[in-house]
């Protein structure tokens, strides 16, 4: 009975352990879009906080911009991904549906985002 106690206390420990560095991870990825998303124009951040408060009239998601959505494991790659994807677009934001691209482009246009329709795969 002990040593299934002591087993289980070892599990339990290395679980906890791996949640630490999940839950670790994930700050990161979240303090890294803060970061690029506090780097955005007046009018980008307006337009990102109006997608966030009115998710649910969207059909399906809506990303963006796309500076704050990207992850790079290796920042070296970065300066190639700068090089190859047009200046205007990182800044826009991706409807995932017609209807949701329809409705950022007439909401948007007061911010003068850019958006762009990505159909589904």
């Amino acid at each position: 009975w002990k040593q299934d106690v002591h087993k289980n206390t070892k599990i339990r420990s290395r679980v906890q352990t791996t949640l630490d560095q999940v839950d670790r991870k994930l700050r990161q990825a979240r303090d890294v879009k803060q970061q690029r998303l506090r780097q955005l124009s007046q009018g980008e951040a307006k337009a990102y906080n109006w997608i966030q408060k009115n998710a649910n009239m969207f059909r399906g998601r809506v990303y963006g911009p796309i500076v704050a959505e990207v992850n790079l494991k290796d920042s070296e790659y970065g300066v190639y991904l700068e090089n190859q994807v047009p200046q205007n677009l990182w800044h826009a934001f991706v409807a995932s549906t017609q209807e949701d691209r329809t409705l950022l482009m007439r909401e948007l246009k007061k911010w003068r985002g850019g958006v762009y329709y990505s159909p589904p795969h």
